[in-house]
């Protein structure tokens, strides 16, 4: 099989294993129907509100992008208690600068039911939930925090727009109210319990905080004057260019290209594990790119000379002069004690001397010879002094074979 069958079978392995885990291991589908979304026609939604304002002709548009993409956008944005998706720093920068420049931020934001289990005894995702609570909400972002209101659910609260010339009765949630405040924010409507809607300028636009989101989903949305207190607050300075209502951090997410879609999909981390894949299956073959393997060991029928520069390339790239020396002594020895007719054990330092060693064709200092390259070996001297002696043991070694094979004739 080809190289490039390889590597497509691996990146379908790939892309496959990740699809399973992502199917296996992913938790059940959220119900986010519940949420206070305009696509949702559940008694928690809002789409109510979002219909009617359809049919004023208002200019009502679903945002499902990130808050960094407000720069294309004038006008306001209504932001429903959103919880889905977090709030990136980037995000909470880019809408404050959007603000600046003029527009309106309506923040509604209700107090969730948290789990009221032992800590102990709550799951990964309540605890996880119970984080995203205090460290998620929007308002938090800008300075507000809900206090807790142990009353009766709910009640008709008389609430006053002075800017938009409006006064009615809202059916307000009360299982929560605003902390009082710092100074950059101006209380418009209160009661006993505390602030219900704050106001604060930043730069040329405006934030508004409402404490009940409640008071715009489809089953709340008819009492009172819920609707009319909606409309007033979002036209109290004339219909905008643009009402948008924030659908991104409720997970309805719309891309405007493709590698936006990829990016926030799960695609993503399939393409990232399939790159992965090809980047390990690369550098795995990257030594056959370099050069076949050989093993330094001698195979039955190899060359000895093919042997000789497999070695004496090691050696000579580790700077090893006294190794490369040992192993010619090693091969010097072998020879020597073939000529000589005595075992290699034998000849050990001992046992050498002139007339122990004498050999046809060689020098009468052999003995001497091979004492002084044990002691290179053994003190590990300069690669240059065991270059000389490696070359008198090859002289000798080609001495002593000229003067065999002159034997042999005779």
């Amino acid at each position: 099989m080809s190289v490039r069958r390889w590597i497509v079978l691996a990146l379908g392995m790939l892309a496959l294993l990740a699809a399973a885990s992502v199917f296996l291991l992913s938790g059940p589908a959220v119900n986010r129907s519940a949420r206070p979304s305009t696509y949702s026609s559940n008694p928690a939604g809002c789409k109510a509100l979002f219909l009617v304002m359809e049919e004023l002709q208002l200019p009502v548009k679903r945002f499902g992008r990130g808050f960094q993409w407000l720069r294309e956008r004038e006008g306001i944005l209504v932001a429903i208690d959103p919880r889905g998706v977090g709030y990136s720093a980037r995000e909470i920068k880019k809408v404050k600068e959007w603000i600046k420049k003029g527009n309106r931020l309506i923040i509604f934001q209700g107090r969730e039911k948290r789990p009221t289990r032992h800590k102990e005894k709550q799951t990964k995702k309540e605890r996880e939930f119970i984080r995203f609570i205090r460290g998620g909400s929007l308002a938090l972002r800008f300075g507000l925090r809900l206090k807790p209101v142990e009353r009766v659910s709910r009640s008709s609260v008389r609430l006053e727009l002075p800017d938009a010339d409006w006064h009615g009765n809202v059916d307000v949630s009360n299982r929560a109210r605003w902390k009082k405040p710092s100074k950059d924010w101006d209380i418009v409507a209160q009661d006993a319990e505390g602030p219900i809607l704050v106001t604060r300028k930043m730069g040329k636009g405006e934030v508004t905080a409402m404490c009940d989101s409640t008071l715009l989903s489809n089953r709340h949305l008819k009492k009172d004057q819920n609707l009319r207190f909606a409309l007033a607050l979002l036209l109290k300075n004339g219909s905008p260019k643009e009402i948008l209502f924030d659908e991104h951090h409720h997970g309805y997410m719309v891309s405007g290209s493709l590698r936006e879609y990829i990016g926030s999909s799960v695609f993503s981390w399939i393409f990232i594990q399939a790159a992965l894949g090809v980047i390990i299956l690369f550098y795995s073959r990257k030594a056959m790119h370099a050069g076949r393997f050989r093993s330094l060991s001698r195979a039955p029928g190899r060359s000895s000379l093919e042997y000789v520069d497999s070695m004496a390339n090691v050696l000579e790239t580790c700077g090893a002069g006294s190794a490369a020396l040992e192993v010619i002594l090693k091969r010097f020895l072998s020879e020597l004690s073939q000529r000589k007719g005595i075992p290699l054990r034998t000849l050990g330092m001992d046992t050498l001397g002139n007339d122990g060693l004498s050999v046809p064709g060689a020098p009468g200092d052999l003995a001497d010879l091979i004492v002084e390259c044990r002691k290179a070996v053994e003190r590990d001297e300069d690669p240059e002094k065991a270059v000389v002696l490696a070359r008198r043991l090859a002289i000798t070694l080609a001495e002593m074979g000229v003067a065999r094979a002159r034997g042999v004739k005779a």
